[in-house]
């Protein structure tokens, strides 16, 4: 939820704590993202990061879709809604990854720096 915190940021301090907060959160997304796609990949890992990475694009031209029409529209309104939105749809995925079953660690696979 640390994106909704961009609609109540007033000033540059609580406008730094939510992108701190977001940033942080982003790297712990993507830092889970791997494990989850091994485990969840089966023996294609790769064809089932390929679909989460074709799921993402979708996302992301319908992402700039709506913002073309926040910059058309142009009001101040119209830009919260992009955000309420955003963190709407962050909470939706959250919601979705909590629902997954967890993943037990699993050892390091051998490579050039696992001497």
């Amino acid at each position: 939820m640390a994106t909704a915190g961009f609609v109540l940021a007033d000033g540059f301090w609580p406008f730094v704590v939510a992108v701190s907060t977001a940033t942080g959160a982003k790297a712990a997304g993507l830092a889970a993202r791997a494990p989850l796609i091994r485990h969840h990949g089966g023996d294609r890992p790769q064809e089932f990061r390929s679909y989460l990475r074709a799921v993402t694009n979708v996302g992301i031209s319908l992402g700039a879709l709506l913002a073309g029409w926040a910059v058309q529209v142009g009001t101040l309104d119209a830009y919260r809604i992009l955000v309420v939105g955003n963190a709407l749809a962050f909470a939706a995925a959250a919601v979705v990854l909590v629902a997954l079953p967890p993943v037990a660690p699993s050892p390091a696979a051998g490579g050039p720096r696992s001497s």
